[in-house]
């Protein structure tokens, strides 16, 4: 006779499944017609479920312990793992739903033994259930839910044996044996109840537990003359999985539309906020005029009567209720300083504080000469008769020349420079003393056509050969300075008028080479 005893069972194991959720939402509703500006847009609506039931889907895996006296031992020698499908429907919106199930189980690993011959066999043992299955939820909200969950229907039992013993040779040895068999066992039936619990990721997907117990009765009986059956068993299980559902949750019902806004006067402002509700009327920011007709504007000037100064007359709005709607005072050059106040109401300007310059073009360099009238207005300068060089530095650096904007004075019909030039001479060495880059500079000398050509060429000569040594005397370089005599020959003005012969006779600094970069 076999004696039964548990020995190791298959290592618990837990798969949770998942796919697609079979439902999609309502076809796309076309875009209502828009509301009129006054009207609040209508709130969006839950969309209506696509299934005329309420359905669910389960997907889940899970572990068992077998119970009972006679199945004593650690956890790994009772315990076992399941996985399985169900799908349930119900009424729509509804707290219950039921449908078929499909489960298969993994039981632990058995050993029986022989005592008088050796011979053991260890069974691997597995249980295959088709349920009809109720859920009920006694507790239904939009983040969790808690249910019981019934089921019966027919399981069907499956073995694996390994049977091992000693056996008699050929040549009367005794030799080790190992034979393998399966069966399978006619229909059960099975029983299970538990409660579980829900939470809902989205209204479409849930994660869900369930603890209870679930009874097995199978044959006992050895099966295919392999192996013992399960016999009556009963089984501790938990239940994990997703559940994927549709027609759970309600739509909710659209809020009633608001009444249409009145604005009896057809004029766009309400009759709520329209202080003439009657008469089609325009905006206004104060609250006694809004909505009502505006006041009349005799002089064209968009300001109403009521608040214009000058009614009569067209004009400017201004800050002064007693200028607002009045002509804005003249202001013959436009630069925004009016002329009662303008230093030079004809000449564009800027304001100043100063009366006796404001409204006048500006002094950027600072020099006392208008920018109007400077002719260097990034440079400070003295006046000068001549427009070209007022307002311009007694000397000026350039790239080819020194220009000097006083000429040198000398005695007439002499090469004696005379005293009043001294200044300006310190000046251009100076300047050329800060410019060691320049190599060679020629000093030349000019005259007008009086007299005759020789001899003002040179007095010409005698003239900036005096310069020169003037410059020498104030530190420069011999080697860098060059006196040549032009007398009449390079004229810049016309010789015809005194002021002509004035500008010819004349002193001019040019650069003849200078350091390359």
């Amino acid at each position: 006779m076999l004696k039964a005893r548990p020995l190791l069972a298959g290592a618990t194991w837990l798969s949770v499944g998942a796919t697609l959720l079979v439902s999609t939402t309502a076809a796309a509703q076309g875009a209502a017609p828009a509301q009129p500006a006054a009207e609040p847009a209508a709130q969006a609506t839950t969309p209506e479920p696509l299934l005329p039931f309420r359905g669910e889907l389960d997907l889940y895996g899970g572990g068992s312990i077998r119970l009972g006296s006679d199945f004593g031992g650690s956890f790994a020698e009772r315990g076992g793992a399941l996985f399985g499908v169900a799908a349930m429907i119900g009424p729509q919106y509804g707290r219950f739903v039921g449908g078929l199930g499909y489960e298969r189980s993994f039981l632990h690993l058995q050993r029986y033994d022989e005592g008088s011959s050796g011979t053991f066999s260890e069974v691997t043992r597995g249980l295959d259930a088709l349920w009809f299955q109720a859920r009920i939820y006694p507790v239904e909200g939009e983040m969790g839910s808690l249910f019981l969950q019934l089921g019966v229907g027919p399981t069907w039992q499956r073995l694996t044996a390994s049977t091992a013993g000693v056996a008699s040779g050929p040549d009367g040895l005794l030799q080790p044996s190992v034979d393998t068999c399966s069966a399978h066992g006619s229909a059960g039936l099975g029983l299970k109840a538990g409660l579980g619990g829900m939470l809902w990721a989205t209204r479409y997907i849930g994660f869900h537990a369930l603890v209870g117990v679930d009874h097995q009765r199978h044959e006992s009986e050895r099966l295919d003359r392999c192996a013992p059956g399960l016999g009556a068993a009963t089984f501790f299980v938990a239940r994990v999985g997703l559940t994927f559902s549709e027609g759970r949750i309600r739509p909710e019902a659209a809020p009633a539309a608001p009444p249409p806004p009145v604005d009896k006067d057809a004029d766009g402002i309400l009759d709520a906020s329209d202080a003439c509700p009657e008469q089609p009327g325009v905006a206004s920011v104060i609250p006694s005029r809004h909505g009502c007709p505006p006041p009349g504007d005799r002089d064209g000037d968009q300001i109403t009567d009521d608040l214009d100064a000058c009614p009569e007359v067209a004009g400017v709005p201004s800050q002064d209720p007693r200028k607002h709607g009045c002509p804005p005072p003249p202001d013959r050059d436009s630069d925004k300083v009016v002329d009662a106040v303008d230093a030079c109401p004809d000449t564009p300007g800027v304001a100043t504080s100063d009366p006796a310059t404001n409204g006048c073009p500006p002094d950027t360099d600072g020099d006392g000469i208008r920018d109007d009238k400077d002719a260097c207005r990034e440079e400070k300068g003295l006046p000068n008769e001549d427009p070209a060089k007022n307002g311009c530095p007694l000397v000026q650096f350039t790239d080819k020349e020194i220009v000097i904007s006083q000429q040198v004075q000398f005695e007439v019909d002499r090469a004696l420079i005379r005293p009043e030039s001294n200044g300006l001479l310190d000046e251009v060495a100076s300047v050329i003393k800060k410019h060691p880059e320049i190599l060679k500079l020629e000093v030349q000398g000019h005259t007008d056509n009086t007299g005759q050509a020789i001899r003002n060429k040179l007095l010409s000569q005698a003239r900036a050969d005096a310069v020169r040594k003037a410059l020498i005397q104030r530190g420069l370089d011999a080697g860098t300075l060059v006196a040549r005599g032009y007398g009449d020959t390079k004229p810049i003005a016309d010789n015809g008028t005194d002021a002509g012969k004035a500008q010819n006779r004349r002193v001019q600094f040019t650069i003849l080479e200078k350091k390359k970069p």
